[in-house]
């Protein structure tokens, strides 16, 4: 014959916090503790709240915690003791509100501890019934809510594998280097001539896409918006400086281990030198209009294999439109 469950082991067996059992019954956490462990009978007016929760008659909960009550006095010292572990562990837990009654508990359970504790035998959770709905008494009303089933905890580790994690501001792949070279903060970056476009050509050797500021939205650059904007690398790589050049003027070349190698010219300043080791978000100059250039802008190159390759695609800060 399948014992009767006890109001602890129901708790248990659906997952349930003694203070959760406490809110969701509105008996209060103090005698809900004092009854699970046999310092206080289980009245029939507690019974109709438990069995509500739990989908059980009160019948059901009265006879086995009859026999609960009738435990000799070493059977409750064990489970005091083993109320006073329970309640220090909620009361870490539990509302503001709550913690002067599981006090009240552990204070309890503390007079007994000087007892042998004997364990009170309670059914497998497998041989309790588990019903399609709880029934959960808020105020004078009892709302009926799905049983929650409990599910496997997901580690940290899992979570953050499930969790699509962001791409990197500069990375490098078998595509090239990926990443802003201008230093952003307001507007919009446009393309003011793109790769094999008038000086851009012969595409392999000039090619590259020149970069200004739209500060308006308007679709196209304003100098006073560009000129000065901070640039930056790419890439991790060896920075190669050749001030006044022609017919690129002030230009860095950065050349990466694995063949890539970026490109930024026309600008005012540098803010590397040559031979310095470098790594992707640091500054290399800002920009200007040196060399042969009809306004402020970036001339951004992208090569390997002593060819050049077509940036635009690699540039995510670019805006949708842009105009020549």
């Amino acid at each position: 014959m399948t014992p009767m469950p006890t109001i602890r082991t129901l708790r248990l067996h659906y997952g349930m916090s003694m203070v959760e059992l406490a809110m969701a019954s509105g008996v209060p956490v103090r005698r809900l503790g004092a009854i699970e462990y046999g310092l206080e009978h289980l009245d029939h007016e507690c019974a109709v709240r438990f069995a509500r929760i739990f989908g059980l008659s009160p019948e059901a909960l009265l006879p086995q915690q009859a026999r609960v009550a009738r435990s000799s006095q070493l059977q409750r010292a064990g489970a005091t003791l083993t109320a006073a572990l329970l309640s220090g562990i909620l009361l870490l837990q539990a509302p503001t509100a709550l913690q002067p009654a599981l006090l009240w508990l552990r204070a309890t359970a503390a007079s007994s501890m000087h007892a042998t504790p004997t364990a009170i035998p309670t059914p497998r959770a497998s041989q309790l019934p588990l019903p399609s709905r709880l029934q959960v008494s808020l105020g004078n009303r009892v709302v009926e809510q799905p049983t929650v089933v409990p599910q496997a905890h997901t580690t940290d580790v899992q979570r953050f594998a499930a969790t699509p994690q962001p791409q990197p501001t500069f990375w490098l792949d078998e595509r090239g280097p990926h990443g802003c070279p201008i230093d952003i903060t307001d507007g919009q970056i446009v393309v003011t001539q793109f790769y094999g476009e008038g000086s851009h050509a012969p595409a392999n050797v000039w090619g590259a896409i020149d970069l200004a500021i739209d500060a308006d939205g308007d679709g196209y650059a304003e100098p006073s918006a560009t000129n000065g904007v901070r640039v930056v690398a790419t890439h991790d790589g060896i920075a190669r400086v050749y001030p006044n050049s022609w017919p690129a003027g002030n230009m860095v070349l950065l050349e990466h281990s694995s063949g890539w190698t970026t490109g930024y010219a026309h600008l005012s300043s540098f803010a590397v030198s040559d031979g310095q080791e470098v790594q992707a978000g640091m500054p290399l100059g800002v920009v200007g209009s040196t060399g042969l250039s009809t306004g402020p802008h970036l001339h951004y190159e992208v090569r390997y294999g002593g060819s050049n390759h077509d940036p635009l695609d690699l540039v995510p800060c670019v805006a949708p439109t842009s105009t020549e």
